[in-house]
């Protein structure tokens, strides 16, 4: 120790060197007289000088301490001269990612870290991205075992990478190891096998094994097993060796596997043992109001069903007609439905309404409009040839009433129905205007009157109207003048009061003779044919003047 006696008399000396000081312990000391070291306001001081400051500032043999750093090692102190007095202090601060430890999934992370004199309450985990940008932030725990932390992150991109960073409240950085960094797993598909070594339907065993063909790891794989014909017989199994097994509820169903991994769908399987209902598609017919169709009943033979249809986002259930015919089912509704509005048909078991056997979406017909065109090539006046067709453009082939009303005759009036695009109709008595109605499912669905002859009119100047007596003439139009025609009147508010009218025909005029009526009377004129007296070729209604 040459500077112990020669290059430190000054106490210039702040520090010393491990071994230099451990070799002055036997010199400067006797066994049990080390003095402690105590820190006050970055001082160091001996236990003497904390006792009493002033005399140990003005002494000529006090200990003169100088302040260090502190920093992440506190070395040591050293007293007069070469003197050891105090021991070594060491804080050493340490956090290191723990990369194989930690589990890294698709979208979540649970980072372990192994660190030393950690404070924990003031050290945040910061999550980057390959840029730098912090994109999440976690308080860094005490795990369970000593001495070791942790941090988890959620809704991560899966297959990216992402960097860690350990930042205090003041803002100063720790250091995480050279590895701080994971990537996140790509969202796997799994390849599923049914294992039906249990399967027996003979002997009633119903047990499935559905084993994952590419399962390469421990984690955690949620199945869902998916009773397709009744959701409240699903169940669900979480395994990390890559195997559910689940015995089905009701063989009478088609089943679907769906393999979830923190929540994203990573594989699926389906299973059916059974022939289902099925829809026969020729028979499906869909109207404004109404459905019908047949079903084949495949495996479904002995169960009893019930059929509804349900209105989309309502809970009214509306019931339909059910009958078997052979091995086909029929549904059939009665014009209930509301035109232009969707639904679904359910075909279900009465005795578990959940269990549902069938459905199947529609939606209803809008009330069409026909624009009717009348095609009159066939109809002749001269040769009595009274034969019209209508068209229509009825493009769902719908079952149409057509309602032919006679205005002359309403015992004219005749009904009859048509599923294509045309209605032929030959007329009995062609001297009248007629109105052709539709209707579909009770709905209007277009109409047109028409009349294809001249009708009768009154000479306006040729009339002539006393109290008792009213003379005209009448063109015949289109009627023939060897009609058999009959005139008479009657008061307005008494048909049963008629007076008969004198009817002389000349050519294409008709006079139209009537008296001893009463004066100051409203009167309605009518020429009918007297072979069909209910038919009316003309009215005109007049008043009687005043005597």
């Amino acid at each position: 120790m040459a500077y112990k006696d020669n290059e430190n008399l000054g106490y210039e000396y702040n520090n010393a060197f491990d071994n230099e000081i451990i070799l002055s312990k036997d010199y400067s000391h006797d066994p049990g007289e080390y003095n402690e070291i105590s820190i006050y306001k970055g001082l160091g001081k001996t236990s003497e000088e904390s006792s009493s400051d002033e005399e140990s500032s003005s002494s000529d043999t006090a200990s003169k301490i100088v302040a260090m750093s502190l920093t992440t090692s506190i070395s040591m102190f050293v007293g007069i001269g070469t003197l050891v007095i105090g021991t070594i202090i060491g804080i050493s601060t340490s956090l290191t990612y723990l990369s194989n430890q930690s589990h890294i999934g698709i979208s979540s992370a649970t980072c372990y870290f192994e660190g030393s004199n950690i404070d924990s309450n003031n050290l945040n985990i910061h999550l980057l991205d390959f840029k730098g940008n912090t994109l999440s932030t976690c308080k860094l725990q005490e795990s369970s075992n000593d001495g070791y932390y942790v941090a988890s992150f959620i809704d991560l991109t899966p297959n990216t990478t992402y960097f860690l960073e350990g930042v205090y409240s003041d803002g100063k950085i720790l250091s995480l190891g050279n590895s701080s960094y994971f990537t996140t797993l790509e969202i796997p598909s799994y390849q599923v096998s049914i294992d039906k070594s249990n399967y027996n339907k003979q002997e009633q065993l119903y047990e499935l094994t559905f084993n994952i063909d590419n399962y390469e790891s421990n984690q955690n794989i949620e199945a869902l097993l998916v009773c397709e014909n009744d959701s409240t017989l699903n169940q669900s199994s979480v395994s990390n060796t890559g195997s559910f097994t689940f015995t089905l509820p009701n063989i009478l169903s088609s089943y679907r596997l769906e393999l979830y991994q923190e929540n994203y769908l990573v594989g699926q399987a389906s299973f059916s043992d059974y022939s289902n209902i099925s829809l026969i598609e020729e028979s499906l017919v869909v109207g404004i109001s109404s459905f019908y169709a047949g079903f084949n009943s495949g495996d479904i033979v002995n169960q009893d069903l019930r059929c509804y249809v349900k209105e989309d986002n309502k809970d009214e259930k509306i019931y339909l007609d059910i009958a078997m015919d052979g091995e086909a089912y029929y549904a059939i509704s009665d014009y209930v439905l509301s035109p232009n509005t969707s639904y679904t048909l359910y075909i279900v078991d009465d005795s578990r309404p959940t269990f549902i056997y069938y459905s199947y979406k529609f939606k209803t017909l809008e009330i069409p409009h026909y624009e009717i065109e009348i095609d009159d090539s066939q109809f002749d006046l001269e040769n009595q040839s009274y034969l019209l067709t209508f068209k229509i453009n009825n493009i769902n082939n719908a079952i149409i009433d057509a309602y032919l009303t006679c205005y002359s005759d309403e015992t004219l009036n005749s009904e009859s129905i048509f599923i294509d695009n045309e209605l032929i109709i030959r007329l009995i008595n062609p001297y009248s205007t007629y109105r052709l109605d539709l209707v579909q499912e009770g709905f209007d669905v277009g109409s047109i009157e028409f009349s294809l002859f001249t009708p009768m009119s009154i000479v306006t100047n040729s009339i002539k109207i006393t109290p008792y007596s009213f003379t005209a003439n009448i063109n015949l139009g289109s009627i023939p003048s060897d009609t058999n025609l009959y005139g008479y009147v009657h008061l307005k508010d008494d048909e049963n009061a008629t007076i008969e009218a004198i009817l002389t025909i000349n050519n294409t005029l008709l006079l139209f003779e009537a008296v001893d009526l009463q004066s100051d009377s409203d009167y309605v004129l009518k020429i009918i044919d007297n072979d069909r007296q209910t038919f009316v070729y003309y009215t005109y209604e007049f008043k009687t003047s005043v005597i």
